[in-house]
């Protein structure tokens, strides 16, 4: 009877935060709150956090039922199966409170109209990944998807995750004035974008075997999980660590930022390593992704409890 009850209420948390897709919600949700402390030393809007979160939610949640007319079985692919009818329904009406907020409650689409040309490009640009990475193929045209292509798959995923979670919300905060001039916004942009690209490439490693089936082209599947990580990942950890240690010094932060960002970098290259053995999707998804909350957690513990110099 334990056993029993114990494997329902597994299912259950998976479902309810993982399959559904609410964990990446609230991973975006607190790198757009450690963005803006960060940078502007302030808490982002309530309804740009709504909005991030469902957005969020309702691309991964699209995206994975794409994987189900592709067929494969596995827990997710189960899950959405099974849910298929609730699930339809949560995206239309996530999808009009995004459409409400957006354009009510946060005006976006008057703020994107008196953009600059170049913030609309930026945008034209990460839409246009967003659309392109589930599309493979286009009428008969044979033209193969950007995620069958290594390196370009992960970068874009950096890329798609770093607009959404640094640009949006520091040029919405900014009252349309992003200072994309300013050396500290980019160098707040690249760091975050060279540690999602980490854990990008780190989450390919499970799907290896899937992936040379299906000829995706990783970089995990190109030199291997172990080379991965010795090559690829650890190089990109002290690229990573010499960022921060830039940022202290032109941001004139406490020298405890060194120590917090020190003991993630550790973390995470001792879980590259572990996740190498682990294939279960769930654990995957809380121990690689689960690292963006704890980026996120970390960041704003450094910003709240040791500022300024």
């Amino acid at each position: 009877m334990y056993s029993i009850l114990n494997k329902n209420i597994t299912i259950n948390w998976k479902g309810l935060l993982l399959w559904s897709n609410q964990f990446y919600g609230f991973c975006a949700v607190l790198l757009s709150i450690e963005s803006t402390m960060q940078l502007q030393h302030q808490f982002p809007s309530v309804y740009l956090l709504i909005l991030i979160h469902l957005t969020t939610v309702v691309y991964y949640t699209h995206a994975y039922l794409l994987e189900l007319k592709m067929g494969g079985e596995n827990e997710r692919v189960n899950w959405y199966k099974k849910n298929h009818n609730y699930i339809r329904l949560r995206q239309f009406i996530f999808t009009c409170i995004c459409l409400f907020i957006a354009l009510v409650k946060l005006d976006l689409f008057f703020v994107f109209l008196h953009s600059s040309l170049f913030i609309k490009l930026i945008f034209f640009i990460s839409g246009l990944l967003c659309i392109v990475y589930y599309v493979p193929n286009v009428k008969s045209i044979s033209l193969r998807s950007y995620r069958t292509r290594g390196v370009l798959k992960s970068s874009a995923i950096a890329w798609v995750w770093t607009i959404a979670c640094c640009f949006v919300p520091v040029w919405i905060g900014t009252t349309n004035k992003l200072l994309l001039d300013n050396g500290q916004f980019v160098v707040y942009f690249f760091h975050l974008f060279v540690y999602v690209l980490i854990l990008a490439i780190l989450f390919d490693i499970k799907d290896i075997k899937k992936d040379q089936q299906e000829a995706v082209h990783t970089i995990a599947l190109k030199l291997g999980a172990t080379n991965t990580v010795k090559n690829i990942v650890a190089p990109l950890l002290i690229l990573y660590y010499f960022i921060i240690i830039y940022w202290v010094i032109c941001m004139h932060r406490s020298p405890m930022y060194l120590i917090i960002h020190g003991s993630l970098v550790t973390l995470t290259y001792y879980i590259a390593y572990y996740i190498i053995q682990q294939k279960a999707i769930f654990l995957n998804i809380l121990l690689i992704d689960g690292l963006l909350l704890v980026k996120a957690i970390v960041g704003i513990i450094a910003i709240a409890c040791f500022g300024l110099l």
